[in-house]
């Protein structure tokens, strides 16, 4: 891997201290999404602080195989970390970290906002300022112009963290459901955060002790009850909040919770209301400079999912992989009306079996947490991605 130094000093007072580049052969190819991570610590020289941000790059280099950097701040007490997934805007303008326009704010950001079209052309005829196509820069924009409020008009899944160089403080938000994972840890004046709690661990700078509360509540349900984790010095930022970092103090601050409708509706308009809802959250999820995936585990839900885009478009094949180790070559087709859906199952053996074994190491979302696990099984039963 090549490594190439840049240092540029923003207005704010921030400075880029490392930008890392490689191509994607040089990151393994399962389990890819963007990780994101970060440290307040005004006790840290800047080495050491660099050195706990390139800590952070490692720990979470499998999650993002196209691009990889961090950011210090000019006081060299706070730093930023991303690894990222392509999803918008490929081009270099998307990396991250990325700094606002008027270079006040700094943004690590994992996630993807299905509006963000609407919300881009509402900044153009604001400001007009914008460097990119990619959602994060919307965001970015968007947050310095409405602050925390901008958090209510994002539709998407989200985990971020952006720092403020004039205020020399921090924001973290979680998406309404709690989509995204977000760790952080917060002792003694030290502030440190993650997308996985093994990369808290693997700094050093959190003890590796056993919460024997969550502990009890994983044995009583079977997952780690939110917002505790199996170490007792680090939480998980709750869905649909946000936590503010300032001065050596923080506060927690829900921003949504799921509302119900009164009244009543009969079954043809609750299928109907159903049908449409679905429907605009798919076409929502489509929007992608890449390929899109599915995955189908054979229940009701996922083949909901992908029979959805046939209203939507003209037809969808592609191919698609199973897990199962079957020999034989076998093709299914979904037909309603006169469009369809063809899917063609190829069978991975011989070599391929080890990418079978990397899937399943890579799709337990944390050994330390493991909150949502239920459905590998039966999704690496039949692991089938169709591409548009």
């Amino acid at each position: 891997m090549t490594a190439h130094r840049a240092a540029a000093t923003t207005a704010s007072g921030a400075s880029y201290v490392g930008k890392f580049r490689a191509p994607p052969s040089a990151f393994p190819t399962y389990n890819a999404m963007c990780g994101i991570a970060g440290i307040i610590d005004a006790r840290l020289s800047r080495d050491d602080l660099e050195r706990v941000l390139r800590g952070f790059e490692v720990s979470l280099q499998h999650r993002g195989p196209d691009d990889r950097g961090f950011f210090v701040s000019s006081q060299g007490d706070a730093g930023l970390v991303n690894t990222r997934l392509a999803i918008l805007d490929l081009p270099p303008a998307g990396n991250q970290p990325m700094t606002s326009v008027r270079d006040r704010f700094t943004i690590t950001s994992e996630g993807e906002i299905y509006n963000y079209a609407a919300l881009r052309a509402e900044l153009l005829a604001d400001s007009g300022q914008l460097r990119s196509h990619s959602d994060t820069e919307v965001v970015l924009e968007l947050f310095a112009r409405d602050g925390a409020e901008a958090l209510r008009k994002l539709e998407g899944m989200f985990a971020m963290a952006i720092r403020d160089g004039q205020e020399r403080s921090l924001f973290l938000a979680r998406d309404q459901l709690g989509i995204k994972p977000l760790y952080y840890h917060e002792k003694g004046g030290r502030f440190l955060f993650g997308s996985e709690l093994r990369t808290l661990l693997n700094s050093g700078l959190v003890p590796r002790e056993l919460s024997a509360l969550a502990l009890a509540g994983y044995l009583a349900s079977g997952s780690v009850p939110e917002p505790l984790t199996l170490v007792p010095d680090v939480r998980v930022l709750p869905a649909g909040h946000y936590l503010e970092i300032k001065d050596g103090r923080s506060s927690l601050t829900k921003f949504w919770e799921i509302q119900f409708a009164k009244g009543h509706c009969d079954q043809a308009e609750a299928v109907r209301r159903t049908r449409g809802a679905l429907d605009d959250s798919i076409r929502r999820h489509h929007v992608s400079d890449v390929p899109v995936g599915i995955f189908l585990s054979g229940g009701i839900d996922s083949t909901a999912v992908l029979a959805s885009p046939r209203r939507a478009r003209s037809g969808i094949c592609g191919r698609s992989r199973s897990l199962s180790m079957i020999r034989s070559l076998t093709k299914a087709r979904w037909r309603n009306g006169p469009r369809n859906i063809s899917v063609r199952t190829i069978p991975i053996g011989g070599w391929r079996r080890r990418r079978r074994v990397n899937f399943w190491k890579s799709s337990w979302r944390d050994p330390i947490s493991r909150a949502w696990t239920g459905s590998i099984p039966s999704a690496a039963r039949s692991w089938r991605t169709i591409r548009a």
